[in-house]
């Protein structure tokens, strides 16, 4: 029997945009893993919210997490998700650099291989 798709759970990252076609508007992300569009599928409760981050965010800035369950070629490509959840992704600006960690101390004031050493040890 030779499948032409296949279906698993799975999350995707990448820019959502919303295009025009056939009268209606509909959403696909770009997933920087295959280089492939993936056309989402938001049920009626998640629609505005990917409006919002359609609309709200210029596209640099649109990076996104869908959950659901994916639909693949055979060739394993993404093709499509019905999405269970959409969550936006911090942009560039937003996300901790380790300078800004500097006087965070997790270990006690022990090197760090010691730590883990320690931690292990009582195993």
């Amino acid at each position: 029997m030779n499948k032409t798709h296949y279906h698993l759970t799975t999350t995707f990252e990448g820019r959502l945009r919303a295009k025009w076609r056939r009268e209606r508007w509909y959403y696909v992300l770009f997933d920087a893993l295959s280089k492939t569009d993936v056309v989402c599928y938001f049920p009626d409760k998640l629609k505005e919210k990917a409006l919002r981050l359609v609309r709200d965010y210029p596209p640099l800035e649109r990076r996104v997490a869908v959950y659901g369950k994916a639909k693949y070629s055979r060739e394993d490509k993404p093709v499509s998700i019905v999405v269970k959840s959409v969550d936006r992704l911090p942009g560039k600006d937003e996300i901790v650099r380790s300078e800004e960690l500097k006087g965070v101390d997790i270990t006690g004031g022990v090197e760090s291989s010691e730590h883990v050493w320690r931690i292990h040890a009582d195993d």
